[in-house]
């Protein structure tokens, strides 16, 4: 028998996860334990009282920090919140 993979949702779908806590739009910085800290610094385009982005459309050609989160990328990222959507998505999905 042939283990099913597990598909990646469609982009729409992917996007509709987010709770839009915000929590990926501040800067993080390293300790000197190598943990990784999430600063009360938001990113320059995060509206902080809606949580949305205002350049959202556009963000990846005006800030070269944003980082698309595909469900491969979210796997390799240690610094989302334990309680970003995506992030629970990926567990619930194994």
């Amino acid at each position: 028998m042939k283990k099913k993979e597990m598909q990646s949702p469609p982009p729409v779908d992917w996007e509709n996860l987010c709770h839009r806590c915000g929590g990926c739009c501040f800067e993080k910085c390293i300790d000197d334990r190598g943990r990784i800290i999430s600063t009360p610094v938001p990113c320059r385009f995060l509206d902080i009282i809606t949580r949305q982005c205002r350049v959202y459309h556009k963000r990846f050609a005006v800030d070269e920090d944003c980082i698309q989160l595909t469900p491969e990328v979210v796997r390799s990222l240690e610094w989302l919140p334990e309680h970003c959507a995506y992030r629970t998505s990926e567990k619930d999905g194994d």
